[in-house]
């Protein structure tokens, strides 16, 4: 899969792909200063749907790259043709990955996602 510069404004703010609530946002000041630094961040991951792309994985790296700078900006990305599916269990190994230990909470929240995201289907994350 290869990375591509995509503009922060083509980037929805939808969040249902973002399966951690006890520590997000707790790598933004790291993040700055790395961007503030001239590190380049990893690629985010983005899912395309009609009117946009969802973030699969980069929440932090997309805010912390929009406070540095600015909501123009662009990230690079590696753009996932996948199914909605398929994003929610690439959401939840990105988040055992990389995301540092999950709380339980979290725990349960990413087992009931994936469990409900086998059950049913949200409209709008259906691809073109």
């Amino acid at each position: 899969m290869k990375t591509q510069m995509i503009p922060l404004s083509d980037i929805l703010l939808d969040t249902i792909y973002q399966l951690r609530d006890s520590s997000q946002g707790k790598n933004i000041p790291e993040l700055k200063r790395m961007l503030g630094d001239g590190y380049e961040l990893n690629p985010i991951k983005l899912r395309w749907i009609a009117g946009g792309y969802l973030i699969i994985d980069g929440f932090q790296r997309v805010e912390a790259t929009r406070q540095i700078k600015g909501a123009n900006a662009m990230i690079n990305a590696k753009i996932c043709k996948v199914s909605h599916k398929t994003a929610m269990t690439m959401a939840a190994a990105a988040n055992q990955d990389h995301g540092g230990q999950l709380e339980k909470a979290d725990r349960e929240k990413i087992a009931k996602t994936l469990v409900d995201s086998l059950e049913k289907r949200d409209e709008k994350t259906k691809p073109e």
